[in-house]
């Protein structure tokens, strides 16, 4: 900023010396102006560079997280896991049916049973899941420093609160959820969703309105940058 500042300064200081004094003070308050509305133009493009940034890591009709953004925060969160040696869970969660829904009432209909699920999510997660909408009618909840034993609870408390809280036409909106739990941080994001989209698929095909857990351990000797997917499949608690 001092040496933005430089060069008005100097030209006012130049013509006071070289031109009459009325003109040097009209001169001077243009290019104050001028240098107060290139200022005033700076800062409208940081903040819209800011809100353009914030638009690029969310959804567009939740406001959740997107995917872009989940991959990033769970990038950073693996590698604290694999630094500190923390636990870390990733919920995986698909609507039951929800093709029937958006035929039976409409896409309007759909997207707000959409941002009403998005709505549940956050008000019974905790404050330091991340919950992002990966999909159509996919969402993924990350939760950092996370074991098992925790998750669980977690996974099927929303989901219990799902089916209590959105309903079409009276019936009750059900989801199924995989659960990964990784004592042991996953290679990679893709693998720790991996996971958890299988473990969905199961709980899917179990008749829905399920959780499907499993305790992820990555083989022994694997390469960083592989997919590992080995796993007990649990049950829903």
């Amino acid at each position: 900023m001092g040496t933005f500042l430089v060069g008005p300064i100097e030209a006012m200081i130049t013509d006071f010396h070289d031109v009459s004094l009325p003109v040097a003070i009209w001169n001077g308050a243009v290019r104050l102006s001028v240098f107060c509305v290139v200022l005033f133009l700076m800062a409208r493009v940081r903040k819209l560079m800011s809100k353009l940034e914030e638009q690029a890591l969310a959804d567009e009709l939740t406001g959740l997280a997107n995917l872009r953004a989940l991959r990033e925060t769970a990038a950073t969160e693996i590698e604290r896991s694999r630094r500190f040696d923390h636990p870390l869970s990733l919920a995986y969660l698909d609507i039951d049916d929800f093709k029937t829904v958006n035929d039976r009432v409409g896409h309007e209909a759909g997207d707000r049973v959409l941002v009403a699920l998005a709505s549940v999510a956050r008000a019974t997660m905790r404050s330091i899941d991340m919950v992002a909408r990966v999909g159509g009618d996919e969402f993924v909840i990350l939760m950092p420093e996370t074991g098992d034993e925790t998750a669980l609870p977690l996974a099927d408390r929303l989901r219990a609160a799902l089916s209590r809280a959105v309903k079409v036409g009276g019936v009750p909106v059900t989801c199924s959820i995989g659960l990964a739990s990784f004592k042991r941080p996953p290679a990679s994001v893709e693998e720790m969703l991996a996971t958890a989209d299988e473990l969905m698929y199961e709980a899917k095909a179990s008749g829905g309105d399920a959780v499907r857990a499993a305790e992820a351990t990555p083989l022994a000797g694997a390469p960083r940058s592989g997919r590992v997917i080995a796993f007990a499949p649990g049950q829903r608690a």
